[in-house]
């Protein structure tokens, strides 16, 4: 059996999205420090060795907080990028069209659950940025390609040849949002690491 390998890629994260509003924090930590040696020389603030120790350590947990703030904002910005792209991915390869997809699976609000500023917009707009992309990479493929990669998915998940056409035709709108959406898990599952 020939292994065809098609080079999808998924965007980067975007450096805007990095917590900036510790950057302040930080700055005010230093510029306070800096003032104080100005103002009571070396010496003297060595001598304040107890008390500079314990206000260290309160700026030190402060300052911690926001490097799990973006360490929590990338796993989720990649958890969305990845489940959006594979979405895209396999509505393209299936023929679907920029405007069904966008209809269908593009976020418009905020995704609720996150507790962290603006954490519901942000993992909106990393889904559409995975869904986009997912989208016109599944289009560049030829033909021969786009049928290889349903074949695996279906393979890989147990459903081909359990669906016969009539069924498929059966099928309403929202039975064949909810197949992209197994297929685009189903994807993600198996091609996506």
């Amino acid at each position: 059996m020939k292994h065809i390998r098609l080079k999808m890629l998924l965007p980067q994260g975007e450096d805007t999205n990095l917590p900036v509003d510790t950057y302040p924090v930080m700055i005010s930590a230093i510029d306070t420090t800096m003032g104080l040696l100005e103002i009571v020389g070396v010496a003297e603030f060595a001598a304040l060795g107890f008390a500079t120790s314990i206000v260290s350590a309160v700026v030190g947990q402060w300052l911690a907080l926001g490097s799990g703030y973006a360490e929590a904002w990338e796993a989720i910005r990649a958890d969305r990028m990845a489940m959006g792209f594979s979405y895209g991915v396999m509505t393209a390869t299936d023929g679907k069209s920029g405007h069904w997809v966008s209809q269908n699976f593009g976020e418009t609000h905020a995704e609720y659950g996150y507790d962290f500023v603006d954490g519901g917009v942000k993992a909106a707009k990393a889904f559409n940025a995975g869904l986009d992309s997912g989208y016109y990479q599944g289009k560049e493929p030829t033909n021969y390609q786009k049928k290889l990669v349903w074949e695996d998915v279906l393979i890989r998940t147990g459903m081909i040849g359990t669906m016969s056409r009539a069924t498929l035709n059966s099928w309403g709108h929202a039975q064949w949002v909810n197949w992209y959406r197994d297929m685009g898990i189903a994807f993600r599952k198996f091609h996506l690491k």
